[in-house]
């Protein structure tokens, strides 16, 4: 099936994101290999994405925004309005983050709409939010957008209200969009958050461990920006460590949560990826001094 009737494996993971999100809306049945599978009809998908901006809505979302600029570093909207990151900071494990993009993570390649298309068109896919969700619930990590939909004031109200409602606080803040509006420019952003001084002052004074979630190809992408941005050559070592590459026709599945769980528990991540980019430091300062 294609297009607004995809069929998935009838998992486990299905049933939590749809209880996650309020939802029955599945019928099984049997497929040609005789395997059990679960198809989301039409009016299912546009049941289960009314239900996601339902729970989106439901939700206390953070402040995200101020003077109508957006805020790397959100903000809790009680009284306190306590920075996100320094709260998660506080938490005597180490700080796992990630760098999250959404479709072709969060949906798929069925569900990823034109570039002109309104942001009423974009669906969460509950069984890649089920995965996202199991690794939320496993490392405790904390999430940064690096999506384009941190760009749309809609679009991010509806992922980070169903990031919310998963797990309250665990959205932290987004990557600066850089001038240039173009995706292949993900990595210096991804560079400029973890260089923004209330970021150096938490990964200075705790373990982070942290990867990069995205359809697209950022190492490639890196690779391609390290002449021009010294930041992303200092970066790359790590992310070669910590890049995550999802599938844009399958999205989050079981697999790749595997794969940010192994990244994000392993303790020989955060020391790594630090010391190498403290390698990187040191060599261009001997270079520039050599000059």
């Amino acid at each position: 099936m294609r297009d607004l009737e995809p069929e998935y494996s009838a998992t486990g993971g299905v049933a939590a994101a749809c209880a996650v999100l309020g939802v029955n809306a599945w019928s099984s049945k049997k497929s040609e290999n005789s395997t059990d599978t679960v198809r989301l009809v039409p009016q299912a998908a546009a049941a289960l994405d009314g239900a996601a901006q339902h729970a989106a809505a439901a939700v206390q979302l953070p402040v995200m925004s101020s003077n109508g600029a957006p805020l790397l570093i959100y903000r809790d909207a009680n009284a306190s309005g306590a920075s996100r990151l320094s709260v998660a900071a506080a938490c005597p494990q180490p700080l796992r983050l990630i760098f999250l993009d959404v479709d072709g993570v969060l949906n798929n390649h069925s569900y990823t709409p034109p570039d002109d298309a309104t942001p009423s068109c974009d669906v969460l896919l509950p069984e890649c939010l089920a995965e996202l969700k199991v690794v939320l619930d496993t490392t405790g990590a904390h999430v940064v957008l690096s999506s384009t939909w941190r760009s749309e004031v809609e679009q991010r109200a509806k992922i980070v209200g169903t990031l919310e409602q998963m797990r309250p606080g665990c959205v932290v803040g987004q990557t600066p969009r850089d001038p240039s509006y173009r995706n292949h420019m993900r990595p210096v952003e991804i560079a400029s958050f973890l260089d923004e001084p209330a970021v150096i002052e938490v990964t200075d004074s705790k373990d982070v461990i942290w990867c990069a979630v995205d359809d697209m190809d950022l190492i490639d992408q890196a690779e391609g920006l390290k002449k021009k941005h010294p930041s992303v050559w200092r970066l790359l070592p790590a992310l070669k460590q910590t890049f995550v590459k999802t599938d844009k026709y399958t999205g989050l599945d079981s697999e790749i949560a595997k794969q940010i769980q192994h990244i994000l528990n392993d303790p020989r991540a955060s020391t790594t990826a630090q010391d190498d980019e403290r390698t990187n430091d040191n060599t261009r300062g001997r270079k520039e001094r050599a000059k």
